[in-house]
């Protein structure tokens, strides 16, 4: 695998939820005026790779140009929105991107009859070659572990300093075991963890080591994955400085200890399904 700048040994994906539009606690927004500029930039530091979801309706043809220009393309599938999700495939666009994952959104939240539909349709989509791998995004590891659904191709799972749950998960093992990629979004939480203030406790964490959120970030997940937890990243940014400042932060080798005891399991903190803007 290549390594981009700093030593960064995963595979980074960009969120393009905030792509020409507003998303996230701060509602930023990245205007990308200079596509080639973007893209470029991108491609240099060995980023050929998008997260996007049809409920970004109005970015389809911006997507496509990411497509066009060789990247690949990550979307994801929902029960409230299954069915215009799915006449994307069945259209004249079906031909413009051949998606490498679609993610089911949410599959710990569905019942059986529901699950069965869509895990059906994306099988049927897969045989076509009009997708590569079949997913699930996730809000609750445990949830779904007792589920026993499938093992799918690869998994989207919320990680970050306050959300610890899939390093003490055995659908770890499970997906290990499998060889399911594993991929972690939500690393910021929405761009919370960037705010040094965001609880007592993270400001004391950030004081007492003498660390930037970014640079805490950084080093959690340099951590982690040298014990095999997830396979890439993805990142949300709000321009291509906070990337840059990403690679360029300095990173330092703190042991697990350092960093367990900011683990917390209230919902209210790590699920923004519950936040209130």
């Amino acid at each position: 695998m290549k390594k981009l700048l700093n030593n960064i040994p995963y595979k980074i994906i960009i969120g393009s939820a905030n792509f020409n539009k507003k998303y996230g606690f701060k509602k930023q927004k990245i205007k990308i005026s200079d596509f080639n500029y973007f893209t470029n930039y991108l491609k240099k530091n060995g980023i050929n790779q998008l997260d996007w979801s049809f409920d970004y309706s109005n970015e389809n043809k911006l997507i496509e140009k990411f497509y066009s220009n060789g990247f690949l393309i990550d979307t994801k599938i929902s029960k409230n929105n299954f069915y215009q999700d799915i006449n994307y495939f069945s259209n004249s666009h079906s031909n413009k991107i051949k998606f490498n994952s679609v993610y089911i959104r949410s599959p710990e939240e569905l019942n059986m009859s529901e699950f069965a539909y869509i895990y059906k349709t994306l099988i049927f989509l897969k045989e076509k070659k009009q997708i590569k791998k079949i997913g699930y995004s996730i809000y609750n590891i445990n949830k779904l572990h007792k589920k026993k659904l499938p093992m799918p191709d690869t998994i989207q799972v919320p990680i970050n300093l306050f959300d610890q749950r899939l390093l003490k998960s055995n659908y770890l093992d499970l997906c290990k075991k499998n060889n399911v990629e594993v991929c972690a979004r939500s690393i910021f939480l929405q761009g919370k963890l960037l705010n040094p203030y965001f609880t007592k406790k993270y400001t004391k964490f950030l004081r007492y080591n003498q660390l930037s959120p970014i640079q805490a970030t950084k080093s959690f997940f340099n951590l982690i994955y040298r014990k095999n937890v997830f396979d890439k990243v993805i990142i949300g940014i709000e321009n291509l400085n906070n990337l840059k400042e990403f690679f360029e932060t300095r990173l330092l080798n703190l042991k697990y200890d350092y960093f367990k005891n900011l683990s917390t399991l209230n919902s209210n903190i790590i699920d923004p399904r519950l936040w209130k803007y």
